[in-house]
C-alpha cells in the first residue's frame, strides 16, 4: 500500500516528474479514436458513443494515486491506511480497475474499481463501485471522458482464513435516472493522458493522478 500512497513529499515530487515526461510522449493521445456523431451538432455531447482502443480495455492494477483513492483522499485517512498496513491482518490491497465494452450498450465503456480491505478479526472484504464511461461533451478534449457511477457492491471474502466458497456480493444500485444516467449520480471528468500496452496515467478533473500497470 506504501507504493499506492507514498508518505515522502520528495518520493510524490519525483514520480510526478517520471509522470508528467511519460504524458510528453505518449504513444495514444486519442484513446477514443474521435468518437464523434455522424451529424455536425456540436452543441450536442460528443459522439453518440465512444470507441476506445484495444490497450484500454482490461484489468488495471493501481500502483501509485498522488492524493490517495477516494476513500483515502485526506491526510488522516492516508495515514492510518499506512499504519493499518503495518499491523499483521489489517490493511487495503488489490486496487484494480477492469474496462470493459458494454455489450448492452454499444459504445459504453463499463468500469469496475475494486479494493479488498483486511479488518482483522473482521474478516476481508472486497468493495467495488462500477460506473459508465460516457462522452464528456464538444468542449472537452477528446482523450477526456464523463465517468458516472451507478453501483456498489461489498463481499466478504475471508474470516481470519480464506473462506473455502466465495460468498455472493451485495449490490446497491446508486439513485438516478435510468433514461440519463448522469442526473442525480455521482460523476466525474476523467483524462487519459498516457497509454501504452503496460502503464496507463489516469487525471481527475480536481488534478488527482493514478498510474495503473497492466495485469
Amino acid at each position: 500500500m506504501s507504493a499506492v500512497l507514498p508518505g515522502n513529499v520528495e518520493a510524490k515530487r519525483r514520480i510526478l516528474q517520471v509522470i508528467q515526461q511519460l504524458e510528453l510522449q505518449n504513444p495514444t493521445p486519442d484513446p477514443f479514436q474521435e468518437s464523434r456523431s455522424s451529424n455536425n451538432d456540436t452543441s450536442s455531447s460528443r459522439g453518440d458513443g465512444l470507441n476506445p482502443v484495444a490497450e484500454l480495455l482490461g484489468d488495471w492494477e493501481l500502483v501509485y494515486a498522488n492524493n490517495g483513492t477516494v476513500v483515502t483522499r485526506t491526510g488522516f485517512a492516508q495515514g492510518l491506511v499506512q499504519l493499518a498496513g503495518k499491523l499483521p491482518g489489517f490493511g487495503l490491497t488489490d486496487i484494480v480497475q477492469s474496462l470493459y465494452v458494454d455489450e448492452e450498450h454499444p459504445g459504453c465503456v463499463r468500469s469496475t474499481n475494486q479494493a479488498e480491505f483486511a479488518l482483522g478479526p473482521f474478516g476481508s472484504w472486497r468493495v467495488a463501485i462500477r460506473g459508465s464511461w460516457l462522452p464528456a461533451g464538444q468542449q472537452q478534449p477528446s482523450d477526456t471522458v464523463l465517468v458516472v457511477f451507478d453501483e456498489f457492491g461489498v463481499q466478504l471474502t475471508g474470516w481470519l482464513v480464506k473462506l473455502p466458497r466465495q460468498l455472493p456480493e451485495v449490490r446497491i444500485r446508486l439513485p438516478g435516472s435510468a433514461s440519463k444516467q448522469q442526473q442525480g449520480r455521482p460523476a466525474a471528468l476523467w483524462r487519459t493522458s498516457y497509454l501504452d500496452g503496460a502503464y496507463r496515467v489516469g487525471r481527475g478533473s480536481s488534478g488527482n493522478v493514478f498510474l495503473f500497470r497492466r495485469r
